[in-house]
């Protein structure tokens, strides 16, 4: 009986100091707090969970509202890291630089995609067609060759960095050069445009709606999306040849809607921070990058070791 109770004694020990034991751990992880860009989520859930394996002592909390809601959030010091697959506009900056220093670090290339249904006939758009589109000024996908078919725009909420890139350089024919921008600053999302607030539910309502047309970054339609609807080949004008989105497309600037993604940041202010940034732009993290379906910003090892050898030949 004595030994009975002993033994329920040091069970009951044995599980309550277990317990204390996970329970410091859990709490004794430094937190990360990343929020922003959409299409840059699918890079950051991959980089979570290798650098929270290699690192157990801090903990990354990843959310995706949208590159403007990051911004805002960072701010306003609610999160250490806004990523963004825009530009930090000069106005946000402004108020950034108010509260200290502050890092725009390119990380990864990504490429806009233009996505349809799978069913759709259609396989590819010219800049100007797509700006059409999406302006409203083409209802129906037979003036382009496809089915007798209404055309149903589906763009992303105002916060998202992908938005706010193909407002200015598809809608706004940017890519055509400053004049065509100026003619067309003004247009807007045509009235009927259906809004989303993420790459996932424009894949779900594309899937459903055959007439349907979005976009999305490349690393969300490949890793996500592939399945629910079918990527476009571009062109920016009618003289080109609409080439592929493909990763070696984007690596060699034949498919030419394409920018960077970046993570905003206040260097020096939390050494976790400055430690996990460097990590995604070190090799490692880049191979990451590249898994995820998106571009490397740095050049492979192999890549650097040839240049330099090339150079060396050409000097020799």
């Amino acid at each position: 009986m004595y030994r009975i109770k002993c033994n329920s004694i040091v069970t009951v020990l044995t599980s309550a100091l277990l317990t204390l034991f996970f329970a410091t751990q859990c709490t004794d992880r430094r937190k990360v707090v990343i929020t922003g860009s959409n299409t840059m989520l699918p890079i950051l859930k991959i980089a979570e969970k290798e650098y929270e394996k290699e690192n157990p002592e801090i903990d990354l909390i990843i959310s995706a509202p949208g590159s403007e809601a990051g911004i805002d959030a960072l701010t306003a010091g609610e999160v250490d890291i806004a990523p963004t697959s825009r530009e930090v506009y000069p106005g946000e900056m402004d108020k950034l630089k108010e509260k200290g220093p502050v890092e725009v670090m390119e990380v990864a290339f990504d490429c806009l995609l233009l996505v349809v249904n799978p069913d759709n006939e259609v396989s590819s758009l010219r800049l100007k067609e797509a700006s059409e589109i999406f302006s409203g000024k083409i209802k129906n996908w037979k003036d382009l060759g496809g089915p007798d078919l209404p055309v149903v725009v589906m763009v992303r909420d105002e916060k998202s960095g992908s938005a706010d890139y193909f407002k200015e350089h598809v809608l706004r024919l940017l890519d055509l050069g400053e004049e065509a921008f100026e003619q067309s600053r003004e247009l807007q999302y045509s009235e009927d445009a259906i809004v989303v607030e993420s790459n996932a539910e424009m894949s779900e309502k594309i899937l459903r709606e055959k007439g349907a047309i979005g976009f999305m970054g490349m690393g969300s339609a490949e890793k996500v999306h592939t399945r629910l609807v079918k990527a476009l080949s571009y062109a920016r004008v009618p003289s080109e040849t609409p080439v592929a989105p493909t990763i070696e497309n984007v690596y060699n600037r034949t498919y030419r809607l394409s920018r960077p993604l970046y993570l905003v940041f206040r260097p020096g202010l939390n050494p976790d921070v400055d430690a996990f940034t460097q990590w995604m732009i070190s090799d490692k993290g880049q191979r990451l990058i590249k898994t995820a379906g998106y571009l490397r910003y740095t050049m492979e090892e192999v890549q650097v070791v040839e240049q330099k050898d090339s150079k060396k030949d050409s000097d020799n």
